[in-house]
């Protein structure tokens, strides 16, 4: 370990660490999973927001070195603890297909200094890895990110990642720092919005428009209020099918904000 940073009960970076905890318990082994994914870019993230002395120089060379130390014990952790009946599996999206597929939305772009310093990090410590032999078993991805047909739990802050997608049985997000398992249900709580979300379905209508941590800004008050009143008027709630919202969309009186809400839900 190159660099000083707050671990959890694992000696890796404490979001990764509680994340990892959950793994081979009684709650996790329920779920009968055959694959636990690792989006990269969130175990960078992790390491990063650990590393203590924010005010030094950080290097990606440093990051590289403790990033592949993470990975290498990732791998050996989950099949130890789970006695090889789960497969890890890393992976990372380039996300250069986003402003394309989603022409509407307000993609997040680093501005600051500081966000701009994490993007060149983040994106030269993957290239790092990618020159080490751990680089061969990282999955790279435009989206959608394609799985192998089984159960698996998935390590993300980029909530986009639980929409584009194909070929998975079934996902289960497994969240760093808290090592809560939550299945589609509650994937609404990755929306940005507080309260109001608690209504709403996980889809890429309401992503969009309500943002969240990592990818999307979310939109105006008024479009906001527009999905709010719907989904309470509609009777939608976290698991409300596709086939009722679209449904639901098509009632909506103002042919303005029709054409926006079924535009934002039918892209991706």
């Amino acid at each position: 370990m190159l660099l000083q940073r707050e671990v959890g009960n694992l000696p890796i970076s404490v979001g990764t660490s509680m994340a990892l905890e959950t793994i081979g318990t009684e709650e996790f082994n329920r779920l009968k999973v055959k694959e636990a994914w690792f989006n990269v870019r969130t175990l960078f993230r992790n390491l990063y927001s650990a590393i203590e002395n924010k005010d030094r120089e950080v290097t990606s060379d440093q990051l590289v070195a403790d990033l592949h130390e993470e990975i290498l014990f990732i791998k050996d952790f989950v099949s130890r603890i789970t006695y090889n009946q789960v497969n890890p599996q890393f992976y990372f999206c380039y996300g250069k297909t986003l402003f394309d597929r989603f022409p509407l939305a307000k993609v997040k772009i680093p501005r600051t200094e500081l966000q701009i310093k994490h993007d060149v990090l983040d994106n030269e410590t993957f290239k790092g890895l990618v020159e080490l032999e751990v680089g061969d078993e990282i999955l790279l991805f435009e989206h959608p990110i394609a799985g192998n047909s089984q159960a698996v739990v998935m390590v993300t802050h980029q909530p986009i990642d639980l929409l584009l997608n194909k070929r998975f049985q079934t996902i289960t997000l497994l969240e760093s720092h808290t090592g809560r398992l939550k299945s589609k249900a509650f994937w609404n709580t990755k929306l940005s919005g507080g309260t109001h979300t608690d209504w709403l379905p996980f889809n890429y209508l309401t992503l969009q428009v309500c943002g969240d941590r990592s990818t999307f800004n979310s939109m105006s008050r008024n479009v906001k209020a527009d999905l709010f009143k719907l989904a309470k008027t509609r009777g939608w709630h976290s698991l409300t099918t596709n086939a009722k919202v679209r449904a639901d969309l098509k009632t909506i009186a103002n042919q303005n904000v029709k054409t926006l809400f079924l535009d934002l839900f039918n892209s991706g």
